[in-house]
């Protein structure tokens, strides 16, 4: 008797040639990668359509199988080596260890989930929206969301797929930049922060599931698309409120609300071989930072910060680019 056991899982990914061509569950071998899963949550919804009409009885009729729509989440532990092909369908465009922002549409990816029953097949899935971030006494993770074509299930084994060396990325080994973007380039010691906690969301602001008359695929939808502008917004979170410098001046922090000053940042996570950086160009403090006193003990301060994109406002070294942001893994 198979039973669903979650240490028994595995979760691969592949890109699609597109939106409704999903890979076929024995073609999982080449250009599929194992992903460093922590949690999933993929599930088709399947509306039922009622025929509620009146015709003398209080009994309902039979209701039918209607429109299915795919979503679903997962978390993942962040490393330098198995992550190329999600980094990729989260930004919307990489190129040689660089993860952009694009205005276009994503790739389609499809993913494979192992559930020891059965395989779980999610076909079409794009980036609804992500969150990168870490915390004392933690690795950094990636929580995504996803809207998809299709998921399907079958007994197929599971292709003979595994990590490559998972060298998480660690918050002890993490360096935070941030000034002002008239203050010149970024510069270690005096430009440095010391956080608590720090995360970073992407939305790229997909709309809803489209369902057309169509004879074939019927109850699923077109391609969904992006509908807004998207957001990028960062929090950070000090242990403390004070004005001693790095650990940390918040005090300046409202200084620069106050001042609406364009800000700048990088993040440096240092590997044992390899090294991610995430560069922010353009960014400013979205509200006044929240320093009320709870109780006794020193109160923690969390800040949030919105990023824009970079015409031109930022020319320093290594902020040129326009985007809100870029990871660069090497």
């Amino acid at each position: 008797m198979g039973v669903s056991k979650g240490f028994l899982g595995k979760f691969a990914i592949k890109e699609q040639p597109a939106f409704e061509t999903g890979i076929a569950f024995n073609n999982w071998v080449t250009s599929a990668y194992l992903l460093p899963t922590l949690s999933e949550s993929f599930s088709p919804e399947i509306a039922r359509i009622p025929s509620p009409i009146l015709d003398g009885t209080a009994g309902q009729r039979a209701d039918r199988r209607g429109n299915k729509a795919i979503s679903g989440s997962m978390d993942l532990e962040l490393d330098y080596l198995n992550i190329n092909t999600i980094l990729k369908a989260c930004f919307g465009s990489a190129a040689a260890g660089t993860y952009t922002f694009v205005d276009t549409e994503h790739t389609s990816i499809g993913f494979l989930i192992e559930k020891t029953v059965s395989r779980f097949r999610v076909i079409g899935a794009k980036c609804d929206s992500f969150t990168i971030g870490a915390g004392q006494g933690e690795n950094w993770k990636l929580t995504s969301n996803w809207k998809g074509f299709d998921a399907d299930r079958d007994a197929t084994a599971f292709p003979a797929l595994t990590l490559n060396s998972h060298d998480p990325w660690k918050f002890d080994t993490t360096k935070i930049r941030l000034s002002r973007i008239s203050d010149g380039d970024l510069a270690d010691g005096s430009h440095q922060i010391y956080v608590t906690n720090i995360s970073i969301e992407a939305n790229h602001m997909l709309g809803e599931p489209v369902y057309v008359t169509r004879s074939a695929n019927a109850n699923k939808t077109i391609e969904v698309l992006k509908s807004g502008f998207r957001e990028v917004k960062i929090t950070l979170t000090f242990p403390r409120y004070e004005d001693t410098a790095n650990i940390t001046n918040v005090s300046e922090l409202i200084d620069w609300e106050e001042a609406d000053s364009a800000l700048q940042m990088d993040i440096t996570i240092t590997g044992t071989a390899n090294t991610a950086i995430i560069r922010i160009p353009h960014i400013k403090i979205s509200q006044i930072p929240n320093v009320s006193i709870s109780g006794p003990e020193p109160g923690t301060v969390s800040i949030e910060l919105i990023a824009f994109v970079n015409n031109s406002v930022n020319t320093n070294t290594n902020m040129t680019f326009t985007e809100e942001a870029r990871l660069i893994i090497s």
